[in-house]
């Protein structure tokens, strides 16, 4: 599951700071108007709290976000102030910009009963399904997935996850150019 959303927002973060640097012109990959991608994240995962913690948005220190560049945790978290939820006077602790907490949710999903729906370029299942799962419900959750995965759309796994050995019969390959393991693409890219 996506756990306390750290991946989801970073994911969003460095979406958000590629388009503002490298788009130009008219909307593009669905038109989120002023030029911008239409994009979404979901993020699910079966402990409540955790999905709790996701939704807030809100990281103890800088310390916790020092792998990140300079210039994009400047342009891209904020510091929480009193009266705000997440405040506390023992510690300053940021959160997201409010424009970048847009087109993000978590829900609270056991992916073997629940799962998100519509349709996804990128598909993030690290050390969980493919680690922990047995064998057949790993290839359940599989089908599920490439349902759900658009052409040419990739699924990221952990570096020790196992995927079932009919992943490439079903459309499934490691990614071109991608230098280590774990990134797959489905059937052909889009054009």
């Amino acid at each position: 599951g996506c756990s306390t959303g750290e991946e989801v927002w970073t994911l969003k973060v460095l979406t958000s700071v590629n388009v503002a640097n490298h788009h130009h012109g008219g909307d593009s990959a669905g038109g989120g108007g002023g030029g911008q991608p239409a994009w979404e994240f979901v993020g699910t995962d079966v402990h409540p709290p955790a999905v709790d913690k996701a939704k807030d948005c809100i990281y103890g220190s800088i310390a916790s976000l020092k792998l990140m560049p300079e210039d994009i945790r400047k342009a891209a978290f904020r510091r929480v102030v009193d009266g705000e939820p997440g405040f506390t006077s023992s510690g300053t602790v940021y959160t997201l910009t409010d424009g970048l907490k847009q087109g993000v949710s978590f829900e609270v999903q056991d992916i073997r009963q629940q799962r998100p729906t519509g349709s996804f370029h990128l598909i993030l299942a690290r050390h969980s399904i493919f680690m922990y799962f047995d064998m057949p419900l790993r290839l359940k959750m599989l089908k599920y997935m490439l349902a759900i995965l658009a052409p040419g759309g990739y699924l990221i796994v952990g570096m020790n996850d196992r995927l079932p050995q009919e992943a490439s019969a079903m459309g499934l390959h490691a990614a071109q150019g991608a230098n280590a393991g774990g990134i797959y693409q489905y059937g052909s890219p889009a054009i």
